[in-house]
């Protein structure tokens, strides 16, 4: 796994996908974008179309929680499920992990405090 991108969280929701995730995941402007959550665990970003790069066994633990439509300037707005699930707010960095088959998953970047 690998960070592929981060982006910080407007106060109405909204982030830029950074480029190398649009490109890795061939994202343009006018595609819809799912967010899929895997037993209740964690949330997968991928292009609407893409269905089949998963595992048919893995689609039955998985479940569609938000769907948004990229902007020309590669912005979307997350839903607000995927904001409270991360507990996302105003100015919360957002990770984009890579898995070793060209799924990414989103994450809240904690930052470690020094004493």
């Amino acid at each position: 796994m690998k960070i592929v991108g981060l982006t910080k969280m407007s106060s109405k929701g909204q982030i830029t996908i950074p480029k190398d995730v649009r490109k890795i995941l061939e994202i343009n402007p006018s595609s819809n974008v799912l967010f899929l959550e895997i037993d209740q665990q964690r949330i997968f970003i991928d292009k609407e179309i893409r269905r089949y790069k998963w595992k048919e066994n893995l689609w039955e633990q998985i479940q569609v929680v938000g769907l948004a439509k990229i902007t020309t300037q590669g912005q979307i707005t997350l839903p607000k499920e995927i904001r409270e699930k991360l507990d996302l707010t105003d100015g919360d960095n957002l990770l984009f992990i890579e898995e070793n088959n060209k799924r990414i998953f989103i994450d809240k970047e904690i930052l470690s405090k020094r004493s």
